[in-house]
């Protein structure tokens, strides 16, 4: 009994085995596609970064034509991306690994970052970059001053920059002058009324040096935002320091005119090409001066000049300068009179 149930068996296994061979025969190898798999003919050992560059502050708008570039740290291909009109970048088929993310757009301080892109993964980016402070005009010229008293002429050294940033003139935290050779530095001062413009006289006591020793040094105008990024002009230079001074004929204390007078001053010779300007200040109380009109690009051999506009009533003050072609001057004493208009 029991070898006849043996046979049996053995006798139905054979069918099975059969079935067995025949069904893998007709399915063959199972299919790897799966990206994900390393056995897949359709693996990649790679992931994506994509993301948005915006400006700095809100309303973070998204900004055109940004290079977005990714540099493995353990070195190989860099992968680089160019931002489309709404900020947008895409980087696809990243291998795998730590890379430094990096921006690049004139006019903007450069993000660095670091990341890590892993198989299949995206990592979004939100990178938003600071705007440069640039100074667009940037003088500087002296002025001779003479005056009565002191009788010692008075110099200053006039500085102005006209500055902006992308972020807008509220990102501007200071405005400076520069002397790199002498290792100094001071701040302009904003001129209430003009947006962007910044403005400083400085005395001669307030300069590292004396005013001869200032010319031909390289002077720089340093604009600095809120976050520290400094953004700096091409260097000007004092050429010239006149040093010699017209000098104011008439009117004078004590002459009482009509609301258009005649000025008169000495004939006023240099060695370089100038013209004159003519300065003029209403005296409402002894000590206080309020300007009131400038009469600039007279002709270096004229010595009498006619205002066009009537004065107001009341005492005036008037100096005339000498002024050369990159804005250095030497101005006369001033000297006063009164306008009445009626006899």
């Amino acid at each position: 009994m029991t070898i006849a149930i043996h046979l049996s068996l053995r006798t139905m296994s054979r069918p099975i085995a059969l079935l067995v061979l025949l069904l893998a025969g007709c399915f063959g190898d199972p299919e790897r596609g799966n990206p994900l798999d390393p056995l897949s003919d359709n693996f990649s050992d790679a992931g994506a970064v994509a993301g948005t560059v915006t400006s700095f502050f809100a309303p973070f708008e998204g900004l055109r034509g940004v290079r977005v570039r990714l540099t493995p740290l353990a070195g190989g291909v860099e992968h680089v991306a160019i931002t489309d009109g709404s900020g947008r970048f895409s980087i696809t088929d990243t291998p795998t690994g730590t890379y430094q993310v990096s921006t690049e757009l004139s006019g903007y301080a450069s993000v660095v970052d670091t990341v890590s892109v892993e198989i299949g993964q995206l990592v979004p980016l939100t990178l938003p970059i600071n705007g440069i402070p640039f100074v667009f005009v940037n003088t500087a010229h002296t002025e001779n001053l003479n005056r009565w008293f002191p009788q010692d002429p008075l110099f200053q050294l006039v500085v102005e920059a006209i500055v902006d940033d992308r972020d807008g003139l509220g990102d501007i935290e200071d405005v400076r002058l520069v002397i790199p050779s002498l290792g100094y530095s001071d701040t302009l001062r904003v001129v209430v009324g003009e947006p962007g413009v910044y403005r400083r006289i400085f005395s001669e006591n307030e300069l590292p040096v004396s005013a001869q020793d200032l010319l031909g040094l390289p002077l720089q105008l340093e604009a600095t935002d809120a976050q520290g990024v400094n953004g700096s002009t091409n260097s000007v230079q004092i050429v010239r320091i006149i040093a010699s001074f017209p000098q104011g004929v008439e009117p004078d204390a004590g002459d009482v005119l009509g609301p258009q007078p005649t000025f008169v001053w000495r004939m006023f010779d240099l060695p370089f090409s100038f013209t004159q300007r003519i300065d003029l200040t209403l005296v409402p109380v002894p000590g206080q001066e309020i300007p009131v009109r400038r009469y600039v690009g007279i002709a270096p051999m004229d010595t009498t000049f006619m205002i066009p506009d009537a004065l107001q009533e009341g005492v005036h003050g008037w100096t005339v300068s000498a002024v050369d072609a990159f804005g250095n001057l030497s101005r006369s004493r001033p000297r006063s009179f009164t306008v009445a208009l009626s006899p």
